[in-house]
């Protein structure tokens, strides 16, 4: 029997620790905390300023402003947060549909927004 209340005890800690973990790693991990972090240490860079001598004028996915503000809509809906700390600014429903700040959300959020609109 005390073999049996100690199996258990190690498995339902062993669950806590690996569910905490996990619970703190996604914290870390997941594109709002990404953007609080990069804001805090002022480390935030768009995609335009990466790539200033390609002579490209647009990396937009998006090819009208109806594209973009829908985009933008479905972030502001989906993540609030994240559209409200993006670069300092946040994330407007309506705006350009080629600026830094929506590149920035396409990078961390445009491969699950294909998805969802892709069975819609």
């Amino acid at each position: 029997m005390e073999n049996k209340g100690a199996k258990v005890g190690i498995v339902v800690g062993v669950l806590a620790a690996v569910g905490i973990g996990g619970y703190f790693l996604w914290n870390y991990l997941k594109p709002e905390a990404k953007v609080t972090r990069q804001k805090e240490e002022g480390t935030i860079v768009s995609n335009s300023s990466t790539n200033n001598n390609s002579g490209s004028t647009s990396s937009s996915r998006f090819k009208n402003k109806a594209e973009g503000n829908h985009f933008r809509n479905w972030v502001n809906d989906t993540y609030p947060a994240y559209a409200a700390a993006l670069k300092g600014d946040g994330l407007d429903r309506d705006g350009s549909y080629d600026n830094a700040h929506i590149r920035q959300a396409y990078e961390d959020y445009g491969a699950a927004y294909d998805i969802f609109f892709m069975f819609q």
